[in-house]
């Protein structure tokens, strides 16, 4: 999350310059090169996949070609003490979306969609890069492959966390442009901080806690040090511009501070070794304490700041030897197909929900997949995979924010063994499948063990299925039907997104047979009186559905299935513009018959006529 007011001062004091993209090893920050390749102005058309997908592409292509090669590091989850920052920065975010769609206007924020994370995994891992996740910030993980691989490496990010290490330059993200040739970058940022700021690098790090990073965001050290500095009469603070405020936020002025008090023991300033510098940080942080009293553990809460810029973390690597047993729920992610936040937050124990494209009138997808994700957290917890026992996230609901923290206790149904016995019955996979389609029908009751319902003729329409990647499509279809479209606030609502999600699995099916849609699918209708109710819809159903995927894929996961019977993520990466022109034009023709036929296309056809049979089965079922 960086440390406040970093980046603008060393934007105006350090030398950067354009890099040519050019036979480079580089860590990518895998948060802010996705940030880099969204924009804003997508944000309220909702996700464009499709064209995310061909981004990314084109960044490993351009890298490669020009031999360029390196890591991607992804976050495997966060710190428990993080949870207030990330409520808060939520807040603005969902703030900011409401405001842009209430006035029509353009928006300000890029919102990372769901599945994002899945297409950089997929696309970087098909461009021979290696795929990290780390086990808690990618921050941790990115130092941790710089021991591995030698500091002469550059690392692409947007967090000025990273001009706290030792690396060859910071390639600033939000500087790359579409052709992807070139970068600006900043050389060697550490020493150059250390030089401009004319103090050792160990003084920085006390410095960049005192201003607040991650892990140091107290409110009362700050103020105490400046009234206490002031009355001392050091030279900095006696100047006219020097004003002692509530809180300190400029990280000029923590340098000022670090270098107003003498500290005997301080190291050279060209240290670099993570032990060198954690000691004589600690020394500078006694030091500073002799001028702070009165504010309790004043000296573990600025020493966690600097241990937060200085912690490594192990990791799961898609090419080096393994940290964690294979079983560790964080190897679902370098599949590219599980869920990344549904992962993080029973892993770590905390999550906020990303802030996603979504209908605001309708209740939010991440707390509709809750009872999915809690039967997910449970068979994770059974199967030894790493996961905690307790889970808090910041779910939207009604427009505000709360924090939900549940108690997830093995053993709790579904337990192992119950999965073992349904599997022995008969056919393994039938029964499985059969075990999977009523957790994902919201058909099974996982506080007694039992089915409440039966959903085997729904499970019989998704075997039919001639490929096996689409029972996990097929899946997802049963859950929005049973969860998204049952909880829709009217009727008006559930006909919308029962016409989104028809025709989302239209796009799906020619994405995956690589069909070009025909022109009356994507023709322009007459404005409908429901336009945009329809694109709300659209919007949610997409969010809605690549979210379940991830749930979903997960959940055969656990239940043994292969990996395989969910898409490869590039595969069915559509744009909400597209299935918003179909439903368009389906609504118009929706007692047509032949307008949905395919007859030159007799698999992708079979397929789709499958999967609209999945989601009529499914709407008798809720509607019963």
């Amino acid at each position: 999350m960086g440390v406040n007011s970093l980046m603008s001062f060393a934007g105006k004091r350090l030398l950067r310059g354009k890099l040519r993209l050019k036979s480079h090893r580089i860590i990518i920050d895998a948060s802010s090169l996705l940030y880099a390749l969204l924009s804003p102005a997508d944000t309220l058309k909702g996700p464009q996949l499709a064209s995310l997908s061909n981004s990314m592409t084109h960044f490993f292509k351009t890298l490669t070609a020009n031999g360029c090669s390196g890591t991607v590091v992804f976050d495997g989850g966060l710190e428990i003490t993080k949870l207030d920052v990330l409520k808060k920065r939520l807040g603005v975010k969902l703030s900011q979306l409401q405001r842009a769609v209430t006035s029509a206007g353009l928006s300000t924020v890029s919102l990372r969609p769901a599945h994002a994370t899945n297409l950089l995994i997929s696309t970087a891992r098909a461009a021979s890069w290696e795929v990290v996740v780390a086990e808690r910030e990618a921050d941790a993980g990115i130092l941790h492959i710089l021991d591995r691989d030698g500091h002469d490496c550059f690392i692409l990010s947007s967090d000025s966390d990273f001009l706290l290490c030792e690396c060859k330059g910071l390639m600033l993200a939000n500087t790359l442009r579409h052709s992807y040739s070139k970068v600006e970058v900043i050389h060697s940022p550490f020493s150059q901080l250390s030089e401009v700021c004319k103090v050792s690098k160990a003084q920085l790090l006390v410095a960049a806690s005192l201003t607040g990073c991650d892990a140091n965001k107290s409110s009362k050290v700050l103020p105490i040090l400046q009234r206490t500095l002031c009355k001392s009469n050091f030279e900095y603070f006696a100047q006219p511009h020097f004003t002692p405020t509530t809180k300190l936020f400029s990280f000029e002025d923590a340098i000022a501070i670090v270098k107003s008090i003498p500290c005997p023991f301080l190291l050279s300033s060209t240290s670099s070794s993570g032990n060198d510098l954690l000691r004589a940080s600690n020394h500078v942080i006694q030091a500073l304490m002799t001028h702070c009293t009165g504010v309790a553990n004043a000296e573990q809460i600025i020493r966690n700041g600097v241990h937060s810029l200085l912690q490594r973390c192990k990791i799961v690597s898609s090419n080096s030897p393994n940290m964690y047993e294979e079983s560790h729920l964080l190897y679902r992610l370098l599949n590219g197909r599980g869920c990344d936040q549904a992962i993080s937050v029973i892993v770590c124990g905390i999550q906020a929900m990303s802030c996603r494209q979504e209908d605001f009138s309708q209740p939010s997808v991440w707390k509709l997949s809750i009872g999915l994700r809690s039967i997910i957290h449970r068979l994770a917890l059974d199967n030894a995979t790493g996961a905690t026992s307790k889970r808090s996230e910041v779910l939207r609901e009604d427009g505000c924010l709360d924090v939900i923290t549940r108690d997830i206790v093995a053993p709790i149904h579904p337990s192992a063994t119950e999965i073992k016995l349904r599997q022995n019955r008969n056919h393994s996979i039938l029964s499985t499948m059969e075990f999977a389609i009523a957790i994902c029908a919201g058909a099974y009751d996982a506080d007694l063990g039992v089915e409440t319902s039966d959903t085997s003729h729904i499970a019989a329409e998704v075997l039919s299925l001639p490929i096996s990647p689409w029972q996990g499509v097929a899946c997802t279809l049963v859950w929005f039907e049973s969860v998204i479209v049952r909880s829709a606030p009217d009727e008006i609502s559930r006909e919308m997104l029962s016409s989104a999600i028809d025709a989302l699995a239209l796009v799906i099916c020619t994405k995956w047979y690589d069909h070009a849609l025909p022109d009356k699918y994507l023709s322009k209708t007459a404005d409908l009186q429901e336009s945009d109710l329809l694109l709300h819809a659209c919007i949610h159903t997409m969010t809605a559905f690549y979210t379940g995927l991830g749930h979903c894929s997960l959940l055969l996961q656990l239940l043994d299935m292969p990996v395989s019977t969910t898409p490869e993520p590039c595969s069915i990466a559509v744009n909400t513009s597209t299935v918003l022109a179909v439903a368009r034009n389906m609504l118009q023709h929706c007692s047509s018959e032949q307008f949905i036929s395919f007859p030159s296309s007799p698999h992708m056809d079979c397929v789709y006529k499958l999967l609209r049979r999945v989601l009529a089965v499914s709407r008798e079922a809720r509607i019963l």
